[in-house]
């Protein structure tokens, strides 16, 4: 099961159009989205934490999201790299 979790509605406004093709993209092929926080009030760590502890693999950029990959590793996530 896929399942999308996304910070909050408007999150998407906020990014280019070629992002915004491959996250609806995306969506479109998700069994269900859950949407984190109707507000813009969410704390970067803790919309990381609630996503990552309803997930057994993190797939993530190599370069990036390093918080995501301590926390992963500190909980026993597999972490795959792209």
């Amino acid at each position: 099961m896929l399942i999308s979790v996304i910070p909050y509605e408007d999150h998407i406004n906020r990014r280019n159009e070629n992002f915004r093709d491959k996250y609806f993209e995306v969506l479109e092929n998700c069994d269900d989205v859950i949407i984190f926080d109707k507000e813009e009030s969410f704390i970067k760590s803790d919309f990381s934490e609630f996503i990552l502890n309803s997930s057994s693999i993190l797939i993530c950029p190599e370069k990036s999201s390093e918080y995501e990959k301590l926390y992963a590793k500190a909980t026993g996530i597999k972490i795959i790299g792209v």
